[in-house]
């Protein structure tokens, strides 16, 4: 009876290896998913700030030309 016992409990400490392998590879992706997500979500940061300072920009430009067209009509009205 012995063996048996001894049978089963080397069966079990195998399932508990794979079972280990299988959890440190699931985390391992895991890890290395975050890692890419989160590289991914600082460029789309960059991405946001840049693009965000852009369309500052060009409303400071459109209230420019705004402000120029107002005063070339104002000078053709003027004539």
């Amino acid at each position: 009876m012995g063996g048996v016992v001894s049978a089963f409990s080397s069966s079990s400490g195998e399932d508990s290896v794979a079972a280990r392998q299988a959890l440190e590879k699931q985390l391992a992706d895991r890890e290395e998913t975050i890692a890419v997500l989160e590289e991914d979500l600082s460029k789309k940061e960059k991405e946001c700030t840049t693009v965000s300072k852009d369309a500052e920009d060009l409303r400071e430009k459109i209230k420019e030309l705004e402000a120029q067209s107002s005063l070339a009509l104002d000078e053709t009205h003027a004539r």
